[in-house]
């Protein structure tokens, strides 16, 4: 070949790759700055929650999940076990797997190994992302034990994570053909306990827009109401959807348009109090491995948080059997918050349901709660 083309070849080749440079940048926006990547971290929620629709059995639900959100998953068993690590924990062993299985109803264990096999990730990190986060400032409730409204049918935790961190809207479908949405994070489990055949399910962290203060009530519990006025499980979706806040937060059942509230949120006074969750929720009081996990309590911080509970509830419980019931309990040695959650995931119900109660919405035997509750 001459030497003559050389320079032609390399200016053609120069040439070309200036082209194609070209072709693949793109010029910031105005202000002289690209544009940043979206953010899955820490702050507001925004308008539009992703949605994911999950159609099946409990274990095709799960795989579903699993799959579509596999990257935030494992993003989120990271930092799960990071945090664990940071704060010295004991990180849950091999107990945590026969103790969940032994508690969990099979739907929800096949979720669970559904959400793994989806995600590629081992069953103990989807039940690490449902669990209390060591450091104290972000707990989960998880489905180790349930509360249970007349019909049977159980309800679920909360999270508490940072707003709209992996934050999704989960609209199921079972393959009975119920449909309920659920506000919650990738790799959250919560979508297939306690289905309300006749109604809707959503959830939500705060409606900030109502104060427990001014209407006597729960934010949790009013916004329950508003999702029982839903005619469909998309329109329940849309409402959840709307509270920007919501990043995850309290599960909460509606039994359909127009209808009664099933069960109401168990931790409502952790928000009124603004208390951080320092212990286990009610959860960890039926399961005392679980239990062992929480940082101690100092005891003048113990009569504290129940000192401001007692008061922050009293009109709740009235001077009734409930109140002395709970007082008496209370006086006991032992996690005391941990105590509270399990007398008030019963209370709320009970009180909420009562005739004449708060929210009036018909009898209920508060004797039968209560003692099922000791």
């Amino acid at each position: 070949m001459p030497l003559s083309r050389w320079p032609v070849r390399w200016f053609l080749g120069g040439f070309l790759l200036l082209v194609a440079v070209a072709a693949l940048w793109s010029p910031p926006p105005e202000g002289g700055e690209a544009a940043p990547l979206p953010s899955h971290g820490p702050g507001p929620c925004p308008e539009a929650l992703p949605v994911l629709r999950l159609e099946g059995t409990p274990y095709a639900r799960g795989f579903q999940h699993g799959q579509a959100l596999r990257e935030a998953i494992r993003g989120r068993g990271e930092r799960a076990l990071q945090m664990w690590a940071s704060a010295g924990a004991q990180r849950p062993g091999p107990p945590l797997l026969p103790v969940a299985r032994a508690s969990l109803p099979p739907e929800v264990w096949e979720e669970i190994q559904g959400i793994a096999d989806g995600a590629g990730v081992s069953r103990e990190t989807v039940l690490l992302l449902n669990l209390w986060r060591p450091d104290g400032s972000a707990a989960g409730g998880f489905l180790l034990a349930f509360a249970e409204a007349e019909s049977g049918a159980p309800y679920l935790g909360w999270t508490g994570e940072s707003p709209c961190q992996d934050a999704v809207l989960l609209v199921h479908q079972t393959a009975e053909g119920d449909a309920y949405a659920v506000l919650g994070r990738a790799g959250q489990v919560g979508g297939t306990v306690g289905v309300n055949r006749a109604g809707l399910a959503g959830a939500a962290r705060e409606a900030p827009t109502l104060d427990r203060r001014t209407w006597g009530v729960p934010p949790e519990v009013l916004l329950a109401l508003g999702l029982a006025r839903a005619s469909t499980p998309d329109e329940a979706a849309g409402q959840v959807a709307q509270a920007r806040r919501a990043g995850g937060g309290a599960i909460l059942w509606a039994e359909g348009a127009g209808g009664r509230l099933s069960l109401v949120e168990f931790t409502a006074h952790r928000y009124a109090l603004h208390a951080p969750p320092e212990a286990l929720l009610w959860q960890g009081f039926q399961d005392p491995w679980l239990l062992e996990l929480a940082p101690p309590l100092p005891a003048e911080k113990e009569a504290e948080d129940l000192a401001r509970w007692l008061e922050a509830n009293r009109a709740w419980m009235g001077q009734g059997k409930a109140w002395t019931w709970l007082t008496e309990k209370a006086q006991g040695p032992g996690r005391l918050a941990a105590l509270l959650d399990v007398a008030s995931a019963r209370l709320w119900v009970a009180l909420g349901r009562a005739e004449g109660g708060p929210l009036g919405l018909g009898p209920v035997s508060l004797e039968e709660w209560l003692a099922e509750a000791k």
